[in-house]
């Protein structure tokens, strides 16, 4: 006696079109709880690396003004709704001229043409430039707009009193402050009411 095989129709697999709209709203449920956090962390690392990087510039500027026997500047411009930046470069012993980051890499200490400032040759030479783009939600507050490393000793220039301080704003409490102090020294300290741990409180 044969047996006759019997075949049961196989479900094709794959979802209803009801699990795949509960899905995509579980996962947007999800994204709006998240994102806020994601872009909260990512501002504060972004605050935490300008800090750094401008630590170790101050640390550069004070190191090729001893290195070249002259002074060495940081001068910081704010362009509104653009960039804050600054841009690390030479001076001429007794000059006051100083680079203008906001016209960008490899053309910020090409000021000669500006009236008014007499500029002697090779007196502005660009080390580097750092910019902020508004877009990244950091902004650079300095105290003053330049900071000055003598030649020889890279002890900041004393006819200016107190310290350096830049503060580097993420919005929202996300702020740190580096402060170099009389005797060229930086360190990065939380100001009150920053929400960015582990750092010392700025006294």
């Amino acid at each position: 006696m044969n047996a006759r095989a019997t075949f049961r129709p196989v479900e094709a697999a794959g979802f209803t079109l009801i699990e795949v709209i509960v899905t995509i709203a579980i996962l947007g449920v999800i994204l709006v709880l998240v994102a806020p956090s994601a872009v909260d962390w990512i501002v504060m690392q972004r605050v935490k690396s300008s800090a750094s990087e401008l630590v170790t510039d101050i640390r550069f500027a004070r190191g090729e003004s001893i290195k070249r026997g002259q002074p060495v500047v940081l001068s910081f411009k704010t362009v509104a709704g653009t960039q804050t930046c600054y841009t690390v470069h030479t001076r001429a012993q007794g000059e006051t001229g100083k680079c203008d980051c906001a016209l960008g890499p490899s053309k910020a200490c090409d000021v000669g043409g500006i009236p008014g400032i007499a500029l002697l040759a090779d007196t502005l030479v660009e080390l580097k430039l750092v910019s902020v783009l508004a877009g990244t939600k950091v902004e650079l507050k300095p105290n003053r707009a330049e900071e000055k490393f003598q030649a020889l000793n890279g002890l900041p220039d004393p006819g200016i009193a107190g310290s350096f301080d830049v503060d580097i704003d993420g919005q929202n409490a996300r702020v740190l402050r580096v402060v170099t102090n009389v005797a060229g020294r930086p360190m990065i300290c939380a100001p009150s009411g920053s929400r960015i741990i582990g750092y010392p409180t700025c006294t």
